[in-house]
């Protein structure tokens, strides 16, 4: 059904009840808004009454069905109910099929002089009410649609000027809109939604005082569990010194075992000599404050100072040990590799002059980058394994790369100046000498750099580093087999026992003596990497040694000592429960520390060491600022980031930081500049080891690329007799119209440049630049650079220009093709581009 017919009077009789109120313009008698050819005919029925519709005077009718509202200036095709709905919104319990009226629900007055103009020519009989009419039922509910609470406590246009006042105390506060996602900022809403109706926000000077306090102790009480876990688990203070944007030098002192870490306090060492002594004084306050009982190892990094607070802390408590941190070692093992080979220091030095020259350069980079979706890394001093992440991302990005310098935008550029360094980036790019040596590096060190990742984390793993470096030094002996520089290996190996003999400790070796996983029969029966039978930590004698001298410090005496190694000689042996089939069997399923405390009733004493020892961490990741939970502190804008702090979901995975807050909601202007927490959101640069739900695991056609021809073939490399039509995107999405049923194709733009050649010639003199066609496809307007606009119209399955712009003198906006309703938009610059297509009147 339809308004009328044009040019005559449209008489309508009322909706049956019957009907649903879905088309209530059906049978209303109406004038048209035009005074032309009113001829009018006679009614069809006695009882058909002449009714008028009041709000036909808020709109513009075009044809039809189709109008615009006078408000919002808004264009729709549909009923007079949708009219309705258009001003006072969808009844309860049934979905709006047209948007509301956005002039309406800012400006409340203009609203209420509608909604009166309806209610009084409904009660004076002019017009009948709307069965689901939103202003008579909405008092009453019909039967069968439940009260929605919220829609009448929180009317649509109470609640639309309630987001307004939110958003703009944000916008004032210089507060990021990723507030409004967390959950903190979403509990207070609820809680303030059902309080009293006169709340009002905390004082300030409350706020800062006790308010915090309070805070403060909820943080304690759901810290408590972690707190208990420190006598039966034991706990290891971790602490990391370096300097925060101000320069002032901190120390971090952490608490970590299995069930996380937990930060205790950093204090500011300005003007305080950093030696062994401070350093030790500073970590016994914090053993004092845990329990000298609940504490088993300090763990820092390698420096001198550190190492000599680590013996002055043994003085004090004999069973602590000072651990250095895993991480700095397998670190120092790559700089140690670049300093004793030449090949691997050039190639890493030629790795990293490209990168710089690229991140130095802007108008390099922006050729780089429309030819690559992953960034080069400029890795930070900081960052552990920074030789394999610079080498590994250019041999990512080496078909990129090998692209860019061959562009002719590439050779422009360097002849804009003598850039000699340039020449020599583009020769290095160019040598396949090059990319062998950084392919065997990243093949020979690739061992070594998992075994950071694994170190570098929070959690128990005391009980594997010490089978994960025998694997590691095995599997670098496996990779130089077939490699050219098999010669250095007998080098390598030196550098690599050398590191890890000053790191080893009587822990480490403790720990794997008491995982039960490594006496499983069928993990001894598989070779080990390097060639080498695996074998049992008892049968290995540097372990044997290290257990002893581990017993020594923590038992307090010889009898004491006696039992542990008597009840270490059962468990190693598999007597009584520990023989048991289910114990062989969760040995190897099951974590060490839960192993233990289901079925280390036969030997308590031990059991108690092994829960202790298993539940330690291995480095000071927890507490530093690169790579680890806290790694986050201190970091910049659009800086990268690993996401294996973030959980074991996000292993593998590089993220960079585009933007956040922290827990207050305050913006980050620079970066992560407070220890507590904030709030970030990352930007995927390199996908992990496992696919994330929703985001990773599902992959999306490109639906953008290329439009020109002559772009497409120099990103192909290709001549001008190849069809470029087999190398854009064909990627198309169907859409079906309601209305006639019919099925759009919405096909990219560069595709119908490409096939419509043939049709535009000798409608423009230059390029055509962008098109649109109709959603029928029977009309069809292309923009060229010769500042012409055509309307061309489907006649036979061929296109014939019906109308041309002439747009040279045409100012920035918009302009009526000759008898035609389409809106051709002109961009500021004048190349006449066409940003968008309405229907056409004729179409």
């Amino acid at each position: 059904m339809a308004f009328g017919r044009r040019g005559t009077k449209r008489t309508l009789e009322a909706e049956d009840p019957q009907n649903n109120g879905e088309d209530c313009i059906d049978n209303i008698s109406m004038e048209e808004d035009d005074n032309t050819n009113q001829t009018t005919q006679p009614a069809t029925s006695t009882n058909t009454t002449t009714k008028s519709l009041p709000l036909l005077s808020e709109i513009i009718k075009f044809s039809q069905k189709k109008w615009s509202c006078k408000h919002c200036k808004k264009t729709f095709t549909s009923s007079y109910t949708r009219i309705h709905h258009h001003f006072f919104g969808a009844p309860v319990g049934k979905k709006a099929d047209i948007s509301r009226c956005t002039a309406m629900i800012t400006n409340k007055a203009e609203l209420q002089r509608i909604q009166a103009m309806v209610q009084a020519a409904e009660s004076n009989g002019e017009t009948q009410s709307l069965p689901k009419s939103t202003i008579q039922n909405s008092k009453v509910p019909r039967l069968g649609v439940q009260k929605n609470v919220i829609a009448e406590s929180f009317g649509t246009i109470e609640r639309q000027q309630l987001d307004v006042i939110i958003v703009r105390a944000l916008c004032a506060n210089g507060i990021p809109f990723n507030v409004l996602r967390n959950p903190d900022f979403i509990n207070m809403i609820k809680a303030v939604t059902h309080g009293p109706t006169d709340c009002k926000p905390p004082p300030y000077d409350r706020a800062r005082t006790t308010l915090v306090d309070e805070v403060y102790r909820e943080v304690e009480k759901e810290l408590a569990p972690v707190k208990d876990t420190w006598i039966t688990q034991g706990t290891s203070i971790v602490s990391y010194g370096w300097s925060n944007v101000k320069n002032q030098p901190l120390i971090n002192v952490v608490a970590s075992n299995s069930r996380g870490s937990m930060f205790l306090y950093a204090d500011d060492f300005s003007g305080v000599e950093k030696s062994g002594k401070n350093i030790a004084n500073y970590l016994l306050k914090s053993i004092e404050e845990i329990g000298p009982s609940n504490v088993l190892q300090v763990v820092t990094d390698n420096a001198a100072n550190c190492k000599l607070a680590g013996k002055e802390i043994e003085k004090v408590h004999k069973h602590i040990f000072w651990s250095p941190c895993v991480v700095h070692t397998l670190n120092l093992m790559f700089k140690d590799f670049a300093a004793s080979f030449s090949w691997m220091n050039e190639t890493y030095e030629k790795g990293k002059e490209i990168v710089k020259y690229f991140k130095n350069h802007q108008n390099a980079y922006y050729i780089f980058r429309t030819h690559s979706d992953l960034e080069l890394l400029k890795v930070a001093k900081t960052r552990f394994g920074s030789h394999y992440l610079l080498l590994e991302r250019l041999s990512k990005c080496r078909d990129a790369l090998a692209i860019t310098v061959v562009q002719r935008a590439w050779k422009d550029w360097l002849k804009m100046g003598d850039d000699t360094v340039g020449k020599r980036v583009a020769a290095n790019i160019n040598d396949p000498d090059f990319w062998e040596e950084v392919d065997n590096i990243i093949k020979i060190t690739k061992p070594l750099f998992m075994m950071i990742k694994f170190a570098d984390g929070e959690g128990p793993k005391m009980g594997e580093v010490y089978e994960k470096m025998d694997c590691m030094i095995g599997e670098m002996k496996d990779t130089l087999q077939n490699n050219k520089h098999i010669g250095d290996w007998g080098r390598m190996e030196e550098i690599l026992v050398n590191r890890w003999e000053k790191m080893n400790i009587p822990m480490h070796c403790l720990g794997f003596a008491l995982n039960p996983h490594f006496y499983d029969v069928n993990y001894l029966q598989t070779s080990a990497p390097g060639g080498l039978p695996r074998r049992a930590p008892n049968s290995d004698k540097e372990v044997v040694n290290g257990v002893i001298q581990a017993f020594d410090k923590i038992g307090e005496d010889e009898l004491e000592r006696r039992v542990l190694r008597k009840q270490l000689a059962a468990f190693q042996a598999k007597e009584g429960i520990f023989g048991t089939y289910a114990a062989r069997t969760d040995a190897v399923i099951m974590n060490p520390v839960s192993w233990w405390s289901t079925y280390g009733s036969q030997t308590p004493e031990l059991a108690e060491i092994a829960l202790k020892i298993l539940s330690q961490p291995i480095s000071s990741s927890s507490a530093e600022r690169v790579w680890s939970t806290w790694a986050f502190y201190d970091k910049r804008i659009s800086q990268e980031v690993l996401g294996d702090a973030l959980g074991e979901e996000f292993k593998g995975y590089v993220f960079k930081i585009k933007e956040g807050c922290d827990k207050q909601g305050f913006p980050m202007k620079q970066g992560v500049l407070t220890p507590g927490r904030v709030r970030l959101l990352l930007h995927r640069v390199k996908k992990g080891e496992n696919d994330l739900p929703g985001l990773t695991d599902t992959e999306k056609p490109r639906m953008r690329g290329s439009k020109r021809t002559s772009k497409i073939r120099k990103l192909f490399n290709l001549n001008k007799d190849d069809d470029v039509r087999k190398y854009v995107n064909t990627y198309r999405r169907t859409f079906t119209n309601k209305a006639d049923n019919v099925s759009v194709f919405f096909i990219e733009l560069y595709d119908l440049i490409i096939t419509m050649h043939a049709i535009m010639k000798g409608t423009h003199t230059r390029t055509v630049r962008s098109c649109a066609r109709s959603p029928s496809g029977k009309m069809l307007t292309t923009a060229s650079f010769d500042a012409t606009t055509a309307v061309l119209e489907n006649i036979g399955g061929d296109y014939e220009c019906v109308s041309t712009l002439e747009t040279r003198l045409m100012k920035c906006g918009s302009k009526v093709a000759k008898g035609y309703r389409d809106e051709v938009q002109i961009d500021s610059v004048g190349y006449c581009v066409l940003h968008y297509f309405v229907y056409l009147s004729c179409d």
